[in-house]
């Protein structure tokens, strides 16, 4: 049986996406440091394994805490991550967040190391998400969108429209604060893996996932943060979709 397919192009049922599957996340938040830090990619937790194998693609949300108007570039020292975004929300605690993806290799990579925080006072939180099925061609299906704001930590993801079946929406979200190792927890979106730093200047990450996208846009609500909602506080939200290989 012949179907259309994305474009117009007929395709087979059985040369169909299947759907990805998630091998796993994890996160981790840490005090602020001049020096790079190793994030291990081999305590995977959630999903179908423990660590990315060949071909698995690796999506990293790193966020920095800052004071106000701090700005710095947030990086990945490990080679062959490609860059989604890297933004900065001024803000009495200002956010500076970068989201990064990278295929694994035949050899797995068994960390990624991310760069410094810029001064002992920046605290960083690092979640990550490890997906298999992806396509190595096309990995992001749509362009990714963003949004931003002050006077709250309570990260709200943007919408994102999808155009091919089975599409993973990742919903990656960084916040600065003074509430320390404070956490984002989500009612709808899944895998949800977020974690705080504590440091004079606070940082959480968060990614979660909607594994169930079938048509039209899709729009997360707002994440649910743990500590206190206060107007010094700011965040990022950077929405991406995952295309399912072939």
């Amino acid at each position: 049986m012949i179907i259309p397919g994305i474009g117009g192009n007929p395709y087979r049922i059985k040369d169909r996406p299947a759907a990805p599957v998630f091998v796993g996340g994890y996160s981790e938040g840490f005090a602020g440091s001049a020096s790079t830090r190793s994030i291990s990619l081999t305590g995977l937790t959630g999903g179908v394994d423990t660590a990315p194998s060949h071909g698995d693609i690796v999506v990293v949300c790193y966020c920095v805490g800052g004071g106000a108007n701090d700005g710095i570039d947030v990086t990945i020292s490990t080679a062959g991550y490609t860059e989604v975004a890297d933004l900065q929300q001024n803000e009495t605690f200002t956010t500076n967040l970068g989201v990064f993806w990278k295929f694994m290799g035949s050899t797995p990579d068994t960390t990624v190391v991310v760069g410094a925080t810029g001064n002992t006072s920046r605290a960083g939180a690092v979640s990550i998400h490890v997906w298999r099925g992806i396509d190595p061609n096309f990995p992001l299906d749509v362009v990714s969108t963003t949004a931003g704001g002050g006077n709250t930590p309570v990260a709200n993801p943007p919408s994102i429209t999808p155009i091919t079946a089975e599409a993973v929406v990742l919903c990656c979200a960084g916040a600065a604060h003074g509430q320390g190792t404070a956490t984002f927890s989500h009612g709808s979106l899944t895998e949800v893996t977020s974690a705080g730093g504590s440091d004079t200047d606070d940082a959480t990450s968060v990614i979660g996932c909607n594994e169930a996208w079938s048509s039209g846009a899709y729009d997360a609500a707002a994440y649910t943060f743990s500590g206190a909602i206060v107007d010094n506080a700011s965040w990022i939200a950077v929405t991406m979709a995952l295309r399912p290989g072939p």
